[in-house]
């Protein structure tokens, strides 16, 4: 069995909207060495049609696997896709995101060359016309630095590996 390097979980909870934008995102990605997994989360829509034809269309260019679960929410949903993933790197996408052709490229060389075990960045939101970088916004003081709030349940060595990009 061929392990992909990065294993992308989309959680969906009523997207059958979104699904399509979503994963034609992933047709032009520079880095093509990952699987997809979609869990459904109870979705009450007509979200699992829609991904039985995803995978119909898309599955002779992407790995692609769909697993149903009651609602649980979405980081129930993640740990299902977690639990079913087969790279050492996990991606996250929300069902209404769509990706620049080279995020996978990015993240995945970024992560390596600076041994994170762990890597994050801004995203770009659009509104109608108007596109803005988003940021996570988490206080930081003299004493402590974003990545040691985010992570201040983790060792010490683990922030040391963080990656921010």
């Amino acid at each position: 069995m061929i392990v992909p390097k990065i294993s992308v979980i989309i959680p969906v909870y009523n997207g059958e909207k979104y699904l399509e934008k979503c994963i034609a995102s992933f047709r032009e990605q520079t880095f093509n060495d990952f699987e997809i997994i979609i869990v459904n989360d109870g979705s009450k829509d007509g979200t699992a049609n829609k991904i039985k034809k995803v995978k119909k269309e898309w599955n002779g260019i992407y790995k692609i696997k769909s697993f149903y679960q009651n609602n649980k929410g979405v980081s129930a949903a993640r740990n299902t896709g977690i639990n079913k993933a087969l790279a050492n790197y996990i991606l996250f996408v929300d069902i209404d995101d769509w990706l620049d052709k080279s995020y996978f490229e990015t993240m995945y060389i970024q992560t390596k060359k600076n041994n994170a075990d762990f890597a994050f960045c801004e995203w770009f939101e659009e509104k109608r016309e108007e596109i803005s970088i988003g940021k996570i916004s988490i206080p930081e003081s003299e004493e402590m630095s974003i990545s040691e709030s985010l992570f201040k349940h983790f060792s010490k060595s683990f922030n040391d590996r963080v990656g921010r990009f």
